[in-house]
């Protein structure tokens, strides 16, 4: 008998329809659902990220705009044409004083870091956040010539994302002298 009763029990608890698991199966679709989208969103920003890379040849191959010179019959200048006049200066040749000035002004930690500094670039994320501009500069020497030379100059999250990630190659495949000296030869 009481086996009798306990199956009537239960057979009375178990409606046919149950609201309560209908709720979780339909969140759990929707949470689906959209991680799906979320993720599909990432892999497409990830690859327009990468596909608006600069190629490293180009800076393995790197002339900066240098005067033309105009030479007379007898090898003297007589004109320069330029819209930027530029000589390479190799880093040797460079005073130190100017090599540590720039460190210490534009890049405490050049020697350290490789490519971006993190501390630096979460202290202006967090200060542009507070004071909701767009004001803090966190970028090293070698984000700078990446923007330089590849870049737009524009203040918009996809232009820093690829000018840290070109950073982070340059690093890779330049010393910090080298680095440098690409950088001072073409801001300066």
């Amino acid at each position: 008998m009481r086996r009798r009763l306990r199956s009537e029990e239960n057979h009375k608890k178990s409606p046919s329809f149950d609201f309560n698991s209908l709720l979780k199966n339909r969140a759990r679709l929707i949470g689906g659902s959209i991680g799906i989208v979320l993720l599909a969103l990432l892999i497409w920003y990830t690859i327009y990220i990468f596909q608006g890379l600069p190629s490293l040849t180009e800076l393995e191959h790197y002339e900066p705009k240098l005067a033309t010179k105009i030479y007379s019959a007898n090898n003297v200048v007589i004109k320069e044409l330029y819209t930027q006049k530029r000589e390479i200066v190799p880093l040797k040749d460079i005073p130190d004083h100017m090599k540590k000035a720039l460190i210490d002004t534009e890049d405490r930690r050049f020697w350290n870091h490789w490519g971006f500094d993190l501390k630096r670039t979460i202290k202006a994320a967090f200060i542009d956040v507070v004071h909701m501009s767009k004001s803090q500069g966190a970028s090293t020497i070698t984000q700078q010539l990446a923007r330089e030379l590849y870049l737009t100059k524009k203040k918009k999250l996809t232009r820093k994302i690829r000018e840290l990630i070109t950073a982070v190659q340059i690093e890779r495949h330049y010393s910090k002298p080298e680095i440098l000296e690409m950088y001072l030869n073409h801001v300066y």
